[in-house]
């Protein structure tokens, strides 16, 4: 799973129909960090190509036993920023 969003990036460049993706996930119970890429588009994450920029954000996760697991927590925490609000959900073809 991703996001799909219009990303202006720090060379003044804006990107209409980028792809974010949350790479990698650690902390603990406290505070989870969230590394995450960004790509030109979906296409260019699968092909492996090299994000065009990267970003990180922490939050609390909820630990409770029927609570959704930290990746998707992850994902719903970053549609609540300002920047992810109007972001599409991109699903993998196993996860449809």
């Amino acid at each position: 799973m991703g996001l799909k969003l219009n990303k202006s990036l720090g060379s003044g460049i804006t990107l209409d129909g980028a792809y974010m993706k949350i790479t990698n996930i650690n902390g603990n119970k406290e505070t989870l960090d969230l590394s995450i890429c960004f790509y030109v588009n979906y296409q260019a994450c699968k092909e492996g190509k090299t994000p065009v920029e990267y970003a990180n954000h922490k939050f609390k996760p909820s630990v409770a036993p029927v609570s959704d697991n930290f990746l998707k927590q992850g994902y719903l925490f970053l549609k609540t920023l300002p920047e992810f609000q109007s972001a599409l959900d991109v699903f993998e073809p196993e996860q449809i």
